[in-house]
């Protein structure tokens, strides 16, 4: 046999294999086409000061992205993951305000902001598993009713968040800066369960739930789990947005779901699950944000920049899936 033969498909089984593995190594090969985009036409922007200053507004949408993605893994979906940054974030404003702004306080109104868009996924798991119903529509469903819940607590923007809030968001601690901290703290919670196997388990549940359920999985308690995640990092991500905006609103996270889901993709998720990884989805998240800024910088026309931005993810999604489809005829 032809020996240039043998190497080539070498050569193409251990990208596929590079692939599955990672399938976020796309995700990364466009984030840095797109920082050097970035930086042509603005050596500023890759400036360490610059950067870690992007990184805290990108914060909120890493977070909703990498809890996004758990779920999706599993072949389900979370629609109400924007409700449920309102929800959060009312409560963690009005709790602050109770306690008249000091850091007991804070400490508090953020714990309890954590259980409380932990336990909203928690209930999105259980109802999906008790009553067997279609995520899509359910989160639905329930992202409407979390959003009627923040309107009951705060029915217009306000409240005030001590500017202590915003300055420890914008901090460093060891001379490393707090979005740093959180990115590890966040990669880190994923290698744990890596490690305990549950990320496999919930891929195997994406990918034929049968063969799980055989397998000896718990389905049911692992899609809880998958939900449980995503709520939990979504109260994580208003947390950011709170130290952002140092403000309280029942409409906060308008729109976080999609652009969740669109990077959970981006980063090599398939939508009809058993193939991603988290990781890949803060690329994912980061290629949403640099698309907006390349659009800036290279100061297209605003009527064409939504245009763009969509031709942008589309092309990033479809060489996704087709890679995604690539992998699994190769196991055939």
């Amino acid at each position: 046999m032809n020996t240039n033969f043998i190497k080539l498909q070498w050569l193409r089984t251990g990208w596929k294999e590079r692939f599955r593995k990672a399938p976020y190594l796309l995700a990364i090969a466009i984030v840095i086409i797109l920082m050097i985009l970035l930086g042509i036409r603005n050596p500023g922007y890759l400036k360490l000061a610059s950067l870690t200053i992007k990184l805290k507004s990108w914060m909120p949408l890493l977070f909703a992205a990498f809890g996004q993605t758990f779920v999706i893994l599993t072949g389900g979906i979370d629609l109400s993951q924007g409700s449920m940054i309102a929800l959060v974030n009312v409560i963690i404003v009005q709790v602050i305000m109770l306690f008249g702004g000091s850091l007991p306080g804070m400490l508090f109104a953020v714990s309890v902001g954590i259980i409380v868009g932990t336990l909203a996924g928690i209930i999105n798991g259980l109802i999906l598993t008790r009553l067997r119903l279609q995520p899509l529509i359910t989160t639905y469903a329930t992202g409407i009713i979390w959003r009627g819940f923040a309107l009951s607590v705060m029915n217009e923007p306000g409240g005030e968040v001590p500017m202590s809030f915003y300055y420890f968001f914008s901090g460093s601690f060891l001379f490393i800066p707090i979005p740093v901290w959180f990115l590890s703290f966040i990669v880190g919670i994923y290698l744990f369960l890596l490690r305990r196997g549950a990320v496999t388990q919930l891929k195997a549940i994406g990918g034929y739930t049968i063969g799980a359920f055989e397998s000896g999985i718990n389905v049911d308690r692992k899609r809880v789990l998958a939900y449980g995640l995503s709520g939990f990092f979504t109260a994580l991500a208003t947390i950011a947005i709170i130290g952002e905006t140092i403000s309280g609103s029942p409409l906060a996270g308008t729109g976080y779901e999609l652009e969740a889901i669109s990077s959970a993709a981006i980063g090599g998720a398939s939508l009809s699950g058993g193939f991603g990884s988290p990781i890949g989805s803060l690329f994912g998240g980061i290629i949403t944000r640099l698309v907006n800024d390349v659009i800036f910088f290279y100061g297209i026309d605003v009527k064409y920049q939504q245009l763009m931005q969509g031709l942008i993810i589309i092309l990033a999604l479809s060489f996704g899936a087709l890679l995604a489809q690539s992998l699994s005829r190769s196991d055939k």
